[in-house]
């Protein structure tokens, strides 16, 4: 397994979040479906810089679309929160 590290910044073209997903030697050209759930999932949790990132912008209290700008595009997350979810928190 490769670590892959993630830049996480505010939007800056009407996106939720704004990433950058780096291979190793390179910048990924757009984001891994597997990178883009649990990106999409840390914006919901709070504590994380994701949440931080997010946590002004307006959601409805059950449903979430995510929609993560990465370099060639957007790609869009439908998330249903559940009771279960909504207790996670980051430790301090």
């Amino acid at each position: 397994m490769i670590p892959k590290p993630v830049l996480l910044s505010a939007p800056g073209a009407g996106g939720t979040i704004r990433v950058r997903y780096f291979m190793p030697h390179t910048c990924h050209k757009s984001l891994a479906i597997t990178g883009s759930i649990g990106i999409s999932t840390a914006t919901i949790i709070e504590g994380s810089v994701a949440h931080h990132i997010v946590a002004d912008q307006p959601r409805t209290p059950y449903t979430n679309i995510i929609n993560i700008e990465h370099p060639s595009g957007k790609i869009s997350v439908s998330l249903l929160k559940e009771e279960m979810i909504l207790r996670k928190r980051v430790p301090q």
